[in-house]
C-alpha cells in the first residue's frame, strides 16, 4: 500500500504472466539485461486439491527472457541446479561476473545450506564451485548471500548459524527477533 501511494501514476505495476507466476512457489531475484533470474518450487503436476506430484520437488533457479511484446518460457539453469538439492537466493557480484547462490540439502524438514559461486560471461554459466571454509564453515548453515560495496570493496554478506551467532539460519522467527547475526566477508 505504501509503495502504491509513493509511485501511483509514475509506474505501471502488473503481475507477470503464468509462464512465471504458476500455481507453484516462485520468488524473484533480479534482472540482468533482458533476463529475469528467479527461483521456483515447480512440480511435475498438481492436483485440483493442490496435492503435489513430483519426484524432485525442490527449488531451482530459472531464467526467462523479458520482452515488451512476449515472454519466453522459463529455462532451468541446469549448471546451477543439482539433483535432490535446493538452489536459490542468488545475487550477482558488482561487475556481474560472479553469481553467488545457496545450495541446500534436505533431511525431512532439516536443511543444510552452503553458498556456491558460478562464473558468468556472455550469457553462460561456468566454473560452479562451493565457497571455502572461511564462508561455509563445517557443521554450519550458510545461506542468503548478498553483495554490497563497503569502503570501496565488494563484500559478501550472508546468514549463518555458526557458533557465536546466537541463532539458526533456518529459523525465521529467531532471525526476525534479531538473535542471528549476518556475517560479512570481502570478495
Amino acid at each position: 500500500l505504501w509503495a502504491k501511494e509513493q509511485f501511483d501514476g509514475k509506474y505501471t505495476i502488473q503481475s507477470l504472466n503464468e509462464k512465471i507466476n504458476s500455481k507453484d512457489a516462485e520468488f524473484g531475484h533480479l534482472i540482468l539485461g533482458n533476463k529475469l533470474i528467479f527461483s521456483s518450487l515447480k512440480a511435475d503436476s498438481i492436483s485440483a486439491g493442490e496435492e503435489v506430484y513430483s519426484k524432485n520437488y525442490r527449488t531451482h533457479l530459472y531464467e526467462i527472457e523479458l520482452s515488451e511484446s512476449q515472454m519466453s518460457t522459463p529455462k532451468l539453469i541446469s549448471e546451477l541446479n543439482f539433483d535432490q538439492l535446493n538452489s536459490g537466493n542468488g545475487v550477482f557480484s558488482l561487475d556481474s561476473s560472479r553469481f553467488y547462490f545457496s545450495l541446500c540439502s534436505e533431511n525431512g524438514h532439516e536443511y543444510r545450506c552452503k553458498i556456491m559461486v558460478a562464473q558468468y560471461r556472455d550469457g553462460k554459466w561456468f566454473n560452479v564451485d562451493s565457497l571455502g571454509s572461511i564462508i561455509n564453515e563445517a557443521g554450519s548453515n550458510t545461506t542468503m548471500p548478498a553483495i554490497a560495496q563497503w569502503d570501496g570493496n565488494e563484500i559478501l554478506i550472508f546468514a549463518s548459524d555458526r557458533a557465536g551467532t546466537g541463532g539458526t539460519a533456518a529459523d525465521p522467527a529467531r532471525r526476525a527477533r534479531g538473535n542471528a547475526r549476518a556475517s560479512v566477508s570481502p570478495c
